[in-house]
């Protein structure tokens, strides 16, 4: 079921991408958020997406982003 849910994050994702990028990037932090509560191997890749995500330069992605990450 945690396969399902992933695979459903990433056609939605892509279904935004298009439309609204903004939206589109937002879920694919809620997405690398979501694997973190997943078993293993998924929770690594749910850091290293963050931290990619963290690391990103604002400008390059067209301005800054008004995602809040917050440790729960």
């Amino acid at each position: 079921e945690h396969a399902a849910a992933i695979e459903e994050y990433d056609e939605t994702v892509k279904e935004f991408a298009s439309a609204d990028p903004a939206t589109a990037r937002r879920l694919g932090v809620e997405r690398s958020a979501f694997l973190l509560r997943c078993p293993a191997p998924w929770p690594a890749t749910g850091v290293a997406e963050l931290v990619t995500w963290l690391d990103e330069d604002p400008e390059a992605s067209g301005g800054a982003d008004t995602v809040t990450v917050r440790a729960r």
